[in-house]
Protein backbone atom coordinates (compact mmCIF):
# COMPACT_ATOMS: atom_id res chain seq x y z
CA UNK A 1 0.00 0.00 0.00
CA UNK A 2 2.81 2.43 0.82
CA UNK A 3 5.53 2.96 -1.79
CA UNK A 4 9.07 3.10 -0.46
CA UNK A 5 9.85 6.40 1.24
CA UNK A 6 6.67 8.03 0.05
CA UNK A 7 3.60 9.58 1.59
CA UNK A 8 0.22 7.88 1.47
CA UNK A 9 -2.84 9.97 0.93
CA UNK A 10 -5.66 7.74 2.12
CA UNK A 11 -8.70 8.14 -0.08
CA UNK A 12 -11.07 10.51 1.75
CA UNK A 13 -14.30 8.84 2.87
CA UNK A 14 -15.98 12.20 3.01
CA UNK A 15 -15.07 15.07 0.73
CA UNK A 16 -13.78 17.28 3.52
CA UNK A 17 -11.50 14.66 5.10
CA UNK A 18 -7.83 14.34 4.22
CA UNK A 19 -5.74 11.59 5.82
CA UNK A 20 -2.02 11.16 5.45
CA UNK A 21 0.22 8.37 6.70
CA UNK A 22 3.97 8.93 6.71
CA UNK A 23 6.92 6.77 7.71
CA UNK A 24 10.75 7.04 7.53
CA UNK A 25 10.71 10.80 7.03
CA UNK A 26 11.79 13.98 8.76
CA UNK A 27 8.93 16.44 9.20
CA UNK A 28 9.65 20.18 9.25
CA UNK A 29 7.67 23.38 9.02
CA UNK A 30 7.93 25.78 6.11
CA UNK A 31 6.02 28.90 5.09
CA UNK A 32 3.34 27.01 3.19
CA UNK A 33 2.89 24.07 5.56
CA UNK A 34 5.16 21.17 6.34
CA UNK A 35 8.02 19.47 4.54
CA UNK A 36 8.45 15.70 4.39
CA UNK A 37 12.15 15.01 3.93
CA UNK A 38 14.22 11.92 3.13
CA UNK A 39 17.80 11.51 2.02
CA UNK A 40 16.60 11.46 -1.59
CA UNK A 41 14.31 14.48 -1.65
CA UNK A 42 11.56 16.55 -0.06
CA UNK A 43 7.82 16.94 -0.47
CA UNK A 44 5.84 20.05 0.44
CA UNK A 45 2.43 19.47 2.01
CA UNK A 46 0.01 22.39 2.52
CA UNK A 47 -1.42 22.13 6.03
CA UNK A 48 -4.79 23.51 4.95
CA UNK A 49 -5.22 20.34 2.85
CA UNK A 50 -4.47 18.10 5.81
CA UNK A 51 -6.78 17.19 8.69
CA UNK A 52 -5.30 13.97 10.07
CA UNK A 53 -1.64 13.00 10.04
CA UNK A 54 -0.66 9.46 11.04
CA UNK A 55 3.04 9.26 11.90
CA UNK A 56 4.58 5.80 11.54
CA UNK A 57 8.00 4.34 12.35
CA UNK A 58 11.26 6.04 11.45
CA UNK A 59 9.93 9.60 11.63
CA UNK A 60 11.15 12.67 13.42
CA UNK A 61 9.15 15.88 13.72
CA UNK A 62 10.15 19.34 14.89
CA UNK A 63 8.26 21.24 17.57
CA UNK A 64 7.62 23.99 15.01
CA UNK A 65 5.90 21.47 12.73
CA UNK A 66 3.77 20.16 15.62
CA UNK A 67 2.77 23.72 16.52
CA UNK A 68 1.88 24.52 12.91
CA UNK A 69 -0.26 21.38 12.63
CA UNK A 70 -2.03 22.20 15.90
CA UNK A 71 -2.61 25.81 14.85
CA UNK A 72 -4.25 24.55 11.66
CA UNK A 73 -6.50 22.08 13.49
CA UNK A 74 -4.72 18.94 12.26
CA UNK A 75 -4.94 15.88 14.51
CA UNK A 76 -1.66 13.95 14.76
CA UNK A 77 -1.53 10.25 15.71
CA UNK A 78 1.67 8.33 16.42
CA UNK A 79 1.14 4.78 15.20
CA UNK A 80 2.97 1.56 14.35
CA UNK A 81 3.73 0.43 10.82
CA UNK A 82 0.56 0.52 8.70
CA UNK A 83 -1.31 1.63 11.83
CA UNK A 84 -1.04 -1.74 13.61
CA UNK A 85 -0.16 -0.06 16.89
CA UNK A 86 -1.52 3.12 18.47
CA UNK A 87 0.77 5.06 20.78
CA UNK A 88 -0.50 8.59 21.26
CA UNK A 89 -2.26 11.48 19.60
CA UNK A 90 -2.61 15.22 19.85
CA UNK A 91 -4.60 18.04 18.33
CA UNK A 92 -4.98 21.77 18.58
CA UNK A 93 -8.19 21.29 20.57
CA UNK A 94 -10.09 23.50 18.15
CA UNK A 95 -11.94 20.79 16.22
CA UNK A 96 -15.71 21.05 16.15
CA UNK A 97 -17.07 18.41 18.52
CA UNK A 98 -20.02 17.40 16.36
CA UNK A 99 -18.91 13.78 16.16
CA UNK A 100 -18.27 13.52 19.89
CA UNK A 101 -21.67 15.05 20.72
CA UNK A 102 -23.46 12.64 18.40
CA UNK A 103 -21.53 9.66 19.78
CA UNK A 104 -22.40 10.66 23.36
CA UNK A 105 -26.08 11.19 22.54
CA UNK A 106 -26.62 7.80 20.92
CA UNK A 107 -24.58 6.08 23.65
CA UNK A 108 -26.69 7.65 26.40
CA UNK A 109 -30.04 6.92 24.72
CA UNK A 110 -31.05 3.27 25.31
CA UNK A 111 -33.09 3.10 22.12
CA UNK A 112 -30.42 4.65 19.93
CA UNK A 113 -27.72 2.59 21.63
CA UNK A 114 -29.51 -0.63 20.73
CA UNK A 115 -29.79 0.59 17.13
CA UNK A 116 -26.01 1.04 17.04
CA UNK A 117 -25.54 -2.50 18.36
CA UNK A 118 -27.97 -3.84 15.75
CA UNK A 119 -26.10 -2.08 12.94
CA UNK A 120 -22.82 -3.55 14.17
CA UNK A 121 -24.13 -7.09 14.03
CA UNK A 122 -26.05 -6.56 10.80
CA UNK A 123 -22.78 -5.52 9.14
CA UNK A 124 -20.93 -8.40 10.76
CA UNK A 125 -23.57 -11.10 10.20
CA UNK A 126 -25.76 -9.84 7.33
CA UNK A 127 -29.34 -11.03 7.72
CA UNK A 128 -28.60 -13.67 10.35
CA UNK A 129 -28.22 -11.97 13.74
CA UNK A 130 -31.35 -11.75 15.93
CA UNK A 131 -33.14 -8.51 16.77
CA UNK A 132 -31.32 -7.08 19.79
CA UNK A 133 -34.12 -4.73 20.87
CA UNK A 134 -35.32 -6.87 23.75
CA UNK A 135 -32.07 -8.68 24.48
CA UNK A 136 -29.84 -7.91 27.43
CA UNK A 137 -26.17 -7.17 26.86
CA UNK A 138 -25.24 -10.59 28.26
CA UNK A 139 -27.67 -12.28 25.87
CA UNK A 140 -26.23 -10.32 22.94
CA UNK A 141 -22.72 -11.34 23.94
CA UNK A 142 -23.89 -14.93 24.23
CA UNK A 143 -25.19 -14.97 20.65
CA UNK A 144 -21.94 -13.44 19.46
CA UNK A 145 -19.82 -15.83 21.51
CA UNK A 146 -21.40 -18.90 19.94
CA UNK A 147 -20.69 -17.60 16.46
CA UNK A 148 -17.09 -16.75 17.32
CA UNK A 149 -16.54 -20.26 18.70
CA UNK A 150 -17.93 -21.68 15.46
CA UNK A 151 -15.58 -19.43 13.49
CA UNK A 152 -12.58 -20.67 15.51
CA UNK A 153 -13.49 -24.29 14.89
CA UNK A 154 -14.23 -23.77 11.20
CA UNK A 155 -10.93 -21.99 10.59
CA UNK A 156 -8.99 -24.60 12.58
CA UNK A 157 -10.54 -27.34 10.44
CA UNK A 158 -9.79 -25.41 7.26
CA UNK A 159 -6.14 -24.86 8.23
CA UNK A 160 -5.66 -28.32 9.76
CA UNK A 161 -4.82 -26.85 13.17
CA UNK A 162 -5.45 -28.60 16.47
CA UNK A 163 -7.80 -26.31 18.36
CA UNK A 164 -8.58 -26.62 22.04
CA UNK A 165 -10.36 -23.31 22.53
CA UNK A 166 -9.41 -19.94 23.92
CA UNK A 167 -7.58 -20.27 27.22
CA UNK A 168 -7.65 -17.52 29.82
CA UNK A 169 -4.96 -17.94 32.48
CA UNK A 170 -3.91 -15.61 35.27
CA UNK A 171 -5.83 -12.63 33.93
CA UNK A 172 -4.79 -12.91 30.27
CA UNK A 173 -5.06 -15.14 27.23
CA UNK A 174 -2.67 -18.09 27.40
CA UNK A 175 0.58 -16.97 25.76
CA UNK A 176 2.04 -20.48 25.93
CA UNK A 177 -0.43 -21.72 23.31
CA UNK A 178 0.66 -20.68 19.82
CA UNK A 179 -2.86 -20.29 18.41
CA UNK A 180 -4.04 -18.27 21.39
CA UNK A 181 -0.95 -16.07 21.12
CA UNK A 182 -1.59 -15.48 17.41
CA UNK A 183 -5.23 -14.59 18.06
CA UNK A 184 -4.20 -12.12 20.77
CA UNK A 185 -1.48 -10.57 18.60
CA UNK A 186 -3.69 -10.06 15.54
CA UNK A 187 -6.48 -8.64 17.70
CA UNK A 188 -4.08 -6.19 19.34
CA UNK A 189 -2.97 -4.94 15.93
CA UNK A 190 -6.54 -4.34 14.82
CA UNK A 191 -7.37 -2.60 18.10
CA UNK A 192 -4.51 -0.19 17.45
CA UNK A 193 -5.73 0.63 13.97
CA UNK A 194 -9.30 1.18 15.17
CA UNK A 195 -8.13 3.38 18.04
CA UNK A 196 -6.21 5.57 15.59
CA UNK A 197 -9.25 5.92 13.33
CA UNK A 198 -11.67 6.66 16.17
CA UNK A 199 -9.50 9.37 17.68
CA UNK A 200 -8.60 10.93 14.35
CA UNK A 201 -12.22 11.86 13.62
CA UNK A 202 -13.12 13.06 17.10
CA UNK A 203 -15.15 10.07 18.29
CA UNK A 204 -15.03 8.82 21.89
CA UNK A 205 -13.18 5.52 22.29
CA UNK A 206 -14.31 5.06 25.90
CA UNK A 207 -18.02 5.03 25.01
CA UNK A 208 -18.58 1.48 23.79
CA UNK A 209 -21.87 -0.23 23.04
CA UNK A 210 -20.99 -3.91 23.54
CA UNK A 211 -17.75 -3.48 25.47
CA UNK A 212 -18.01 -1.30 28.56
CA UNK A 213 -14.93 -1.80 30.72
CA UNK A 214 -12.00 0.08 29.21
CA UNK A 215 -10.98 3.42 27.75
CA UNK A 216 -11.03 1.98 24.22
CA UNK A 217 -14.39 0.20 24.32
CA UNK A 218 -15.71 1.64 21.07
CA UNK A 219 -12.46 0.85 19.28
CA UNK A 220 -12.79 -2.76 20.43
CA UNK A 221 -16.45 -2.80 19.36
CA UNK A 222 -15.36 -1.82 15.86
CA UNK A 223 -12.41 -4.22 15.77
CA UNK A 224 -14.60 -7.16 16.75
CA UNK A 225 -16.74 -6.54 13.69
CA UNK A 226 -13.86 -8.00 11.66
CA UNK A 227 -12.99 -10.91 13.96
CA UNK A 228 -14.33 -13.71 11.75
CA UNK A 229 -13.14 -12.20 8.47
CA UNK A 230 -9.77 -10.73 9.47
CA UNK A 231 -8.13 -11.65 12.77
CA UNK A 232 -9.25 -15.30 13.04
CA UNK A 233 -8.18 -16.28 9.48
CA UNK A 234 -4.89 -14.38 9.87
CA UNK A 235 -4.12 -16.01 13.21
CA UNK A 236 -4.83 -19.57 12.07
CA UNK A 237 -2.95 -19.07 8.80
CA UNK A 238 0.20 -18.38 10.83
CA UNK A 239 0.01 -21.91 12.22
CA UNK A 240 0.93 -23.37 8.81
CA UNK A 241 4.54 -22.31 9.45
CA UNK A 242 6.89 -24.14 11.77
CA UNK A 243 8.79 -20.92 12.47
CA UNK A 244 7.96 -19.69 16.00
CA UNK A 245 6.31 -16.29 16.22
CA UNK A 246 8.63 -14.53 18.65
CA UNK A 247 6.75 -11.76 20.51
CA UNK A 248 4.05 -11.71 17.83
CA UNK A 249 6.36 -10.36 15.12
CA UNK A 250 4.93 -12.57 12.36
CA UNK A 251 1.40 -11.70 13.41
CA UNK A 252 2.18 -7.99 13.21
CA UNK A 253 3.68 -8.37 9.74
CA UNK A 254 0.67 -10.38 8.57
CA UNK A 255 -1.69 -7.69 9.88
CA UNK A 256 0.42 -4.92 8.37
CA UNK A 257 0.29 -6.52 4.92
CA UNK A 258 -3.42 -7.28 5.14
CA UNK A 259 -4.34 -3.78 6.37
CA UNK A 260 -2.31 -2.28 3.54
CA UNK A 261 -3.80 -4.52 0.86
CA UNK A 262 -7.42 -4.25 2.00
CA UNK A 263 -7.48 -0.57 3.01
CA UNK A 264 -8.62 -1.36 6.54
CA UNK A 265 -8.33 2.24 7.78
CA UNK A 266 -10.87 3.42 5.21
CA UNK A 267 -13.13 0.45 5.94
CA UNK A 268 -13.11 1.03 9.70
CA UNK A 269 -13.81 4.72 9.20
CA UNK A 270 -16.75 4.08 6.91
CA UNK A 271 -18.22 1.44 9.22
CA UNK A 272 -17.79 3.65 12.32
CA UNK A 273 -19.89 6.33 10.67
CA UNK A 274 -22.45 3.79 9.50
CA UNK A 275 -23.04 2.15 12.89
CA UNK A 276 -23.29 5.52 14.67
CA UNK A 277 -25.72 6.85 12.07
CA UNK A 278 -23.41 9.72 11.17
CA UNK A 279 -23.48 11.31 7.73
Amino acid sequence: MFPKASLLAITPVKESWSFRYVQHKRIHQDKMGIILETDTGIEHVPINALQYLLIGPGCSITSAAVKALADHNCTVCWVGEEGIRFYSYGSGATHANKNAQHHARVWADPVQSKKVVQRMYDLRYPGSFPDVTNLSLSEIRGHEGMRVKQAYLAEATKQGVVWQGRKYLRGQWDATDAVNQALSSTSACLYGLCQSVVLSVGLLPSLGFVHTDSERCFSIDLADMYRETVTVPLAFSLMSSTVPDVNGARARRACRDYFRKEGMAERVLKDAYTVLGLK
